[in-house]
């Protein structure tokens, strides 16, 4: 189980933000990974028109932040999937 806490940076007056996520994941401690993305904002949609369209940038960043002790992870050949890229 992963916990989120997320930070929105405001870009201009139509509402738009750069939502910045720490993702810690209780299964390996001492490792967070930051998660930035853009979000528009209402008047922003309404103005252009575009209710829908959302930009698709994003960024991810992984960095130690403390001792890293790896939990109950099953590590042989064969063992569970930490991480997947969809």
């Amino acid at each position: 189980m992963s916990t989120r806490l997320s930070s929105p940076l405001s870009v201009d007056w139509l509402g738009n933000d750069i939502i910045v996520e720490a993702i810690h994941d209780s299964q390996v401690a001492g490792v967070t990974c930051h998660v930035t993305y853009f979000d528009r904002g209402v008047i922003d949609r309404l103005q252009k028109g575009n209710w829908f369209e959302d930009p698709s940038n994003s960024a991810i960043a992984c960095r130690r932040t403390g001792p890293i002790v790896i939990g109950d992870i099953e590590m042989d050949k064969e063992g569970e999937e930490v991480f997947k890229q969809r």
